[in-house]
């Protein structure tokens, strides 16, 4: 029988799958455009050597035997229009021709906007012996002179006994030759590799943004689902909880009641008295139960007022008139809110923290546009684990608790569009529970 796909693994590759393939897909065009800026570079330095062979079999057409000065600037003149900025030419006898100002240090390297500082060889002498033996009439190379760019009158004939160019030394010995030039091939290789690195990378964070968005929406439709889940589960528990409690709470106030004069009736230090007192008690703790799941069914319902805050803080101070300080100097004096369920909402955080301490701090002020109150005390703090736990309903610590106190709370607070959260203190020992409620809107 085949085995059923894994609901987790199902669940995970749906909300990673796409963002790990759009990453994939990121890298292989980033690998890509990178690839292609390296071919483009190696191509536009072949092109630069090539564009600085081409320099130098013109400039050893035309400068005539011997080099001078004059011939190096005329060909520096006929050249400088194809991006030649310097020629150099250092002889055998140490001479230094040039023409042009150099820029550049290094040599045979391409700089990033297409110039190069170029030698054919580290002493020159590819060039040289390359056309050695091609010479014509009046010591120039080639029939068809490549270093002539204009018409004008050809350079005088070398004196008699003269040397030739390259002359005739020792092997291996050559003129020294180093070029500076732009190559419009090179400029034109650099400029489109760029251009297609810059749209990989456009491309490249379009994917990536596309993916983050996708994904954030898949994770808020999750979060809207597992809402509606909560929410359905919460509706099929209130029906049952107000069923129940429907059910339970006339015979209960019956039984409590002919509980309590029984218990009038009997000596409380006999045996039967203590188990009278017994009954009376766990009646009181299922009303009180009772009461609880009939509230945690309303607590969606509230009729917000433009209610005074005084009014609010002496109600709750009945609930704990000792141990509990109230620091509302800070208050506003009214806010738009129910007062009888934000009460209910109070006292239940006064009424728990007063059960791990003996000392409860309420702190009004308003931050942000909202009204904020924190409920601090100086006990043990939550139990270890997720604090949202402590908000879901029949969810407890007290033994004799109905774990829907805090339930309640946090439903009186979202009615209002408000949120209740805890949190351990920091620095010193304690939780703190705060409530947070938005102000009327148009207020």
């Amino acid at each position: 029988m085949a085995s059923s796909p894994d609901p987790t693994r199902s669940r995970w590759w749906a909300r990673r799958g796409a963002l790990i393939s759009w990453i994939v897909l990121c890298a292989a065009l980033g690998v890509s455009a990178l690839a292609n800026r390296h071919v483009s570079r190696v191509a536009a330095f072949d092109a630069s050597q090539a564009h600085g062979h081409m320099l130098a079999r013109a400039l050893v057409g035309s400068i005539g035997r011997p080099p001078t000065q004059a011939g190096l600037e005329a060909f520096f003149d006929d050249w400088s229009d194809e991006q030649l900025h310097s020629v150099q030419l250092q002889l055998l006898d140490g001479t230094v021709l040039q023409a042009g100002e150099p820029t550049l240090q290094e040599t045979n390297v391409l700089q990033p906007d297409g110039r190069m500082r170029w030698s054919p060889g580290p002493r020159g002498e590819s060039v040289w012996r390359r056309l050695r033996g091609r010479r014509d009439h009046g010591g120039r190379t080639g029939p068809e002179d490549l270093g002539s760019r204009r018409d004008r009158a050809p350079l005088p004939p070398p004196p008699p006994g003269a040397p030739m160019l390259p002359p005739d030394g020792p092997e291996g010995e050559a003129p020294r030759l180093v070029l500076e030039f732009t190559s419009p091939l090179a400029v034109g290789l650099l400029r489109r590799s760029r251009m297609v690195l810059y749209a990989n990378l456009l491309a490249m964070v379009m994917l990536l943004g596309a993916g983050w968005l996708l994904l954030r929406r898949h994770r808020d439709a999750l979060q809207a689902e597992a809402a509606l889940k909560e929410q359905a589960h919460l509706a099929s528990l209130g029906e049952m909880s107000a069923v129940l409690a429907h059910e339970i709470r006339n015979p209960l106030a019956s039984l409590k009641g002919h509980a309590q004069l029984l218990q009038e009736a009997t000596d409380p230090a006999s045996p039967q008295g203590a188990g009278i007192a017994q009954i009376v008690q766990e009646a009181e703790r299922l009303e009180e139960l009772t009461s609880s799941m009939l509230s945690f069914v309303r607590s969606g319902q509230i009729r917000p007022v433009q209610a005074d805050l005084s009014m609010l803080w002496q109600r709750v101070r009945l609930v704990r008139e000792q141990g509990l300080t109230l620091e509302v100097d800070a208050a506003p004096a009214t806010w738009h809110l129910d007062p009888d369920r934000i009460l209910q909402v109070l006292g239940n955080l006064v009424d728990n923290a007063g059960q791990v301490c003996e000392h409860v701090t309420l702190r009004c002020r308003q931050a942000g546009g909202a009204l904020r109150i924190d409920v601090l005390d100086d006990g043990p703090g939550l139990p270890e684990g997720d604090p949202e736990d402590l908000f879901q309903p029949f969810r407890t610590t007290r033994v004799q608790g109905t774990g829907l106190g805090l339930a309640v709370a946090r439903r009186i607070a979202e009615a209002h569009g408000g949120t209740l959260t805890a949190a351990n203190r920091t620095g010193v020992p304690g939780a703190c529970f705060t409530l947070l409620l938005p102000a009327a809107p148009g207020a």
